[in-house]
């Protein structure tokens, strides 16, 4: 059955690299390219099923595609659907690609560290906008301390107005995460989600998982904090 396959699509093909998982994720290429040739008696190059790996941050993207015999497509800008600006934040200034100071942040007073002042910074230049912020986090302990703190920095009540009809799914959000949870992470969500933040990793349930989700799709948390689970 596994060889009517026409492809084999891996995302994120750079958590072959991951400390944890991997390992795992090597073994199950290896043994896809080693029964590939097995059972059709071809070589690794020539095997029927195309495996597919897709990822923004492989570094040696090379030698990955050496030992997958795999030839490699780089998406430039021209074809992404949506154009791409990048920047480069240092302190409290804001550089363009060429280096050249593109604009200056403005940090509200307080005890936060630097890095927390500039990170809020950042978000409510994009929320005041009317727009959401994604930020990647490197772990899990990672997304839930940048949401303990930037969602004390936007205060106890949110800085942006909440959609309309959308007092159920806050009912709904408290009812799941703030309401007979004991767990200390939908706690966490919750006390996120009233100043509009929150987080997403592997270590939510499915449904505190598809709360979140929900909750940023209609716009009622406007920053999440996230591993590549997301």
């Amino acid at each position: 059955m596994f060889f009517a396959a026409a492809a084999v699509v891996v995302d994120e093909l750079h958590m072959v690299g991951d400390g944890h998982r991997g390992c795992h994720l090597e073994i199950a290429l290896s043994k896809i390219r080693y029964l590939q040739k097995r059972s059709l008696g071809l070589q690794y190059n020539s095997a029927r099923t195309a495996i597919v790996g897709m990822s923004a941050t492989l570094p040696n993207i090379g030698v990955v595609a050496k030992w997958l015999s795999a030839d490699v497509f780089i998406a430039g800008d021209k074809e992404r659907p949506i154009p791409l600006q990048e920047f480069v934040s240092s302190g409290t200034c804001v550089y363009r690609k060429d280096l050249q100071q593109d604009r200056h942040l403005h940090l509200d007073d307080g005890l936060a560290p630097m890095n927390v002042k500039v990170l809020h910074a950042l978000c409510k230049e994009t929320v005041k906008d009317d727009g959401s912020v994604l930020v990647f986090c490197k772990s899990r302990a990672a997304t839930e301390q940048a949401c303990r703190e930037i969602s004390s920095q936007f205060g106890a009540t949110r800085s942006f107005n909440v959609p309309d009809g959308n007092d159920e799914l806050m009912f709904e959000s408290y009812d799941i995460l703030g309401g007979t949870s004991m767990r200390k992470e939908a706690a966490l969500l919750w006390k996120g989600i009233q100043s509009g933040c929150a987080f997403h990793h592997a270590g939510l349930s499915n449904e505190e998982r598809a709360i979140v989700e929900q909750c940023y799709r209609e716009t009622l948390v406007r920053v999440m904090f996230a591993t590549s689970t997301v």
